[in-house]
């Protein structure tokens, strides 16, 4: 059979699997079979479950093809692994059953348990004392599966199948995968795939995108309607293969993949957000947090019953004692009745039912427990212990009086770490005797919590220092085109490493907090470490090539964001995988001072959302559900019934992080290119020109503001001065650019405007200088003008005296990019204003002569003379 017409358009591409509606069910089915995913390393687990395919489902399917049959989850799994190598199958099929075995995804969940009830008795039938469907342990446990002794080829096929699709199951975890409008695009995308195969059937090393790559799975698993329409579109010899079905990011590759689909189309092939990520088998390179060293420590409200109390070796010689306790509060006279009990000496105490009114209806209240004789609520901030008054009698008959033996102080706080539960639990106590006069006390003390104690960590901020990029991380970013662009950048220390400790005494608790920035891309990253040894969670900034544009998907669609708007996102991973993206952006005017960061997170893992704003002229916390950073001392207070506490932490530096690089970018010239009035740049107006305020223009020029929104900017400069202080942004960003140019300058290397992924390039982003070995960015001459220097190539005359290829700062030309070269003289009052006018006229002056021809960069009102060397 041949084809009758090759399809000239996408819409002339007709297939017989409705690929659109099966998507979201192929989906459903990979989140179903995660836990084989997991165990697919273990090679005796996959022979155990190829086994049960190959010998028993395959036979079974190919004398009852008649039926319609659905193979149980764990012999699916290795069905659909099998199905991704069609020319293997289709020949596997014909050499044992002389046809190729059908399979389609059932769309409607009633039609599959009807298959399923009808596949599970046929199968008890033909393979008595068979499990049809074995669990996770089953499969696991050796004997309770007969598998042949030596393994075969298929085994070793499916088995290298099931490390490529544990790696897809990463590639598409993030949720805009799952929406409607993402899906139509990427199954439109497809049917350009094959026809782009028709008219270039030489490409046979083309990279194909992750949603087009999920589109084309849906197609493989129906074997007969995808040869059908493969023989209808290609002919007698249609390819099996479209492309490469890996995740490796080659540029090379890449960029040729991408520029033939241009000649074709017009359009990238590699679109927003189905770009290849990070591969997901470096989560293995992180290790689970020991949540139960923790939990035990955390009680702060708790009621205390006491029971089986024995009081034993007093130092007199007394038979017959009274014991009193009491709920000793902040200091000795704050001090409450909780019980009060007597008995013999080495024998049970007993219920006297004195003291005050509240002992007492405690301890009939407690009258319903065997050996109970009182019980208290403890609060461990207002409550020091317990102390036990040991009390015996002196004299005889009626004029006898009572005197105290011996106290003794308890303290509960020490013992609850050794409780069974997180909740409370029991547990024996015994006070022993340490001095003569020291009684030797037991009881058995149950403990059930009401509130848990939250963690206070404390911050230790430490200063940066400039290095390549840690090891540890370069492996999650390999697949990263922004994170690659800034590791080639021809200086060897262009990264910024700040190394923070968090620590909290009552829990035993400490972590390590590195904060890794690229300055010349806004790039940021934070790894945790546990007692500062164990990588325990890490974030990194992501772009457009793993996030999807606000017009690819739905509204519902919770990590849409637009790089172009200066949006900024970050991605938190932990042991088992991706935990949460955070998006961060700008919303209001600056001029009015009612700017805001609206930071929104999306946990991956347990699939809800949670939106966070913090107004910039309001920096006082942070706040969540289980986490608030208390900014200016950069406190941290996390729950202690949260599940995630190392993720919690990540997160807080996260928005602190994506709160100092997502203020909005002004139109002003300011100090670089910093917003005016934003937290970043308070700090550098802080050390500028008395005379010049914090809106960054000269106070002298002539403004187009009311005097009412002069004032409130000037009340807004002020609070924000005092935020660049806080001890937590500084942490997160502030204390970074301020450790590398110094804080007592008002110049230094400009910031690139908007995110990082509002610069990315396509994939053939790369270009060698023939003059030099190292990449270059193929950047625009304006660009490179605004980001402060050229680079040259090595045998440039320019460099005679500079010893080679160098990046030029402005500071290097001008004295102050903020002043130098201004048109409008800043004028002033005192005398040092006047003469540091005179010096950068003077400065400005002896520049525009000496150097060489120069670039005049307007913006506003102020005019900058750029030296372009050129």
């Amino acid at each position: 059979m041949s084809r009758s017409r090759p399809p000239g358009q996408p819409r002339d591409v007709l297939l017989n699997v409705d690929l659109l509606g099966l998507i979201p069910v192929y989906l459903t089915q990979l989140d179903r079979w995660r836990p084989f995913f997991r165990c697919a390393v273990e090679d005796s687990f996959v022979r155990r479950l190829v086994h049960r395919y190959e010998d028993l489902w395959l036979p079974l399917l190919a004398s009852w093809h008649q039926l319609d049959l659905e193979p149980p989850a764990d012999v699916h799994w290795i069905w659909q692994l099998h199905l991704l190598r069609p020319d293997r199958y289709s020949a596997y099929c014909l050499d044992r059953f002389g046809r190729v075995l059908p399979h389609r995804i059932r769309k409607y969940d009633r039609e599959a348990a009807t298959a399923l009830q009808r596949t599970a008795s046929l199968w008890r039938d033909t393979y008595p004392g068979t499990l049809f469907e074995a669990d996770l342990d089953c499969l696991k446990t050796d004997g309770v599966v007969s598998v042949p002794p030596n393994g075969t080829k298929l085994a070793d096929l499916v088995a290298a199948g099931a490390a490529n699709e544990t790696e897809f199951l990463y590639q598409i975890g993030l949720p805009h995968y799952r929406d409607q409008s993402f899906q139509y695009a990427a199954v439109e995308r497809y049917k350009r795939l094959l026809l782009f195969r028709t008219r270039r059937p030489e490409a046979q090393n083309l990279r194909i995108p992750v949603d087009v790559q999920l589109v084309w799975r849906v197609h493989l698993l129906h074997p007969t309607q995808f040869a059908e329409d493969m023989r209808r579109i290609f002919g007698q010899h249609p390819p099996y293969a479209l492309g490469e079905m890996d995740f490796e990011a080659h540029h090379i590759l890449l960029a040729e993949s991408n520029n033939a689909w241009r000649e074709e189309f017009g359009d990238e092939l590699f679109v927003e957000g189905a770009g290849y990520r990070s591969h997901g088998s470096t989560a293995r390179d992180i290790h689970p947090f020991p949540r139960d060293a923790y939990d035990r420590r955390t009680i702060e409200t708790c009621e205390i019953s006491i029971g089986n109390l024995t009081v034993d070796e007093i130092w007199t010689k007394e038979k017959k004692i009274v014991v009193e306790a009491l709920l000793i509060g902040d200091n000795s006279f704050a001090q409450q009745m909780v019980f009060r009990t007597s008995g013999t000496v080495g024998g049970a105490m007993r219920v006297d039912g004195l003291g005050s009114s509240k002992a007492s209806s405690s301890s009939a209240a407690a009258g319903s427990g065997e050996g109970l004789v009182g019980k208290t609520q403890f609060d461990t901030r207002r409550n020091k212990g317990l102390e036990f008054h040991i009390i015996g009698r002196k004299g005889l008959g009626c004029i006898s009086r009572e005197r105290t033996i011996a106290t003794k102080l308890f303290n509960p706080t020490q013992y609850f770490q050794n409780l069974t539960g997180v909740s409370g639990g029991t547990q024996h106590i015994v006070l022993p005797k340490v001095t003569y006069t020291d009684p030797k006390i037991s009881f058995e003390m149950a403990v059930r919590a009401a509130a848990s104690k939250p963690h206070i960590f404390t911050l230790d901020r430490n200063s940066s220092e400039l290095c390549p990029l840690p090891p540890e991380f370069r492996q999650f970013v390999t697949n990263s085109q922004v994170w690659n662009v800034a590791m080639v950048t021809p200086v060897e220390n262009n990264f910024l490493k700040a190394r923070h400790s968090l620590k909290c005494r009552e829990a035993g608790l400490a972590f390590g907090v590195e904060v890794i920035k690229h300055e010349a891309t806004n790039l940021g990253a934070i790894l945790v470490y546990h007692n500062n040894q164990r990588l325990v969670s890490v974030a990194y900034s992501i772009d457009g090539a793993e996030l999807p544009s606000r017009i690819q998907v739905l509204e519902t669609c919770p990590v849409a964001f637009d790089p172009h708007d200066g949006d900024h996102a970050m991605l938190i991973r932990n042991q088992l995988g991706d935990y949460a993206v955070c998006i961060a952006r700008w919303q209001g005017s600056t001029v009015s001072g009612e700017s805001r960061v609206v930071i929104l997170t999306y946990f991956i893992q347990s699939r809800l959302t949670q939106s966070l704003e913090i107004r910039d002229d309001e920096l006082q916390s942070i706040k969540s559900d289980v986490i608030s950073v208390d900014l200016p001392t950069g406190r941290l207070t996390v729950d202690s019934a949260c599940d995630w506490l190392p993720e919690q932490i990540t997160w807080a530096f996260c928005v602190g992080t994506l709160f100092v690089v997502a203020q909005k970018t002004s139109a002003v010239p300011y100090p670089s290119s910093l917003s005016t009035g934003s937290v970043r740049s308070a700090q550098w107006s802080s050390v500028s020109d008395p005379e010049v305020d914090s809106i960054g223009t000269a106070a002298t020029r002539k403004s187009k503001l009311s005097a009412k929104a002069h004032i409130q900017q000037k009340k807004m400069a002020k609070r924000r001065k005092m935020s660049a202080s806080f001890t937590f942004l500084l942490a997160c960003g502030l204390q970074i650019d301020a450790a590398l140019y110094g804080g007592g300058s008002s110049s230094r290397p400009p910031s690139s405007r908007g995110s990082p992924a509002a610069r990315r390039l396509p994939v053939g982003y790369f270009q060698t200088d023939p003059d030099e070995t190292t990449y270059v960015r193929n950047e625009p001459p304006t660009r490179q003008l605004a980001n402060g220097g050229m680079h040259y190539p090595q045998n440039d005359p320019r460099n005679a005296d500079r010893g080679g290829p160098q990046f030029f700062p402005p500071s290097t030309a001008t004295s102050s990019r903020h002043s130098i070269g201004q048109t409008n003289n800043i004028s002033g009052s005192s005398a040092r204003s006047r003469s540091s006018n005179r010096q950068m006229a003077s400065a400005s002056q002896s520049v525009r002569q000496a150097a060489p021809p120069t670039q005049t960069l307007h913006s506003g009102a102020a005019e900058y003379y750029v030296d372009v060397r050129l």
